[in-house]
């Protein structure tokens, strides 16, 4: 399992690099995204989550209601 985080700021980064690795262990792999403010972070948010959803197949999609 690959898992990606979204973050707006450097400490949080810094946290995650420290906690998430005792989470999922040695077999998973993450990659922080660190955009530095909340500003930029939600500017790029529509992008990012559209673009990850193109990587989920079809059949396991969940249901996005308007």
């Amino acid at each position: 399992m690959h898992i990606e985080f979204l973050v707006e700021e450097p400490s949080m980064e810094m946290a995650l690099k420290f906690i998430v690795p005792k989470i999922i262990g040695s077999q998973h792999t993450f990659l922080i995204h660190n955009f530095q403010d909340k500003k930029r972070l939600l500017k790029q948010l529509p992008k990012r989550m559209q673009a990850y959803a193109n990587f989920i197949p079809s059949t396991r999609k969940p249901h996005m209601s308007d």
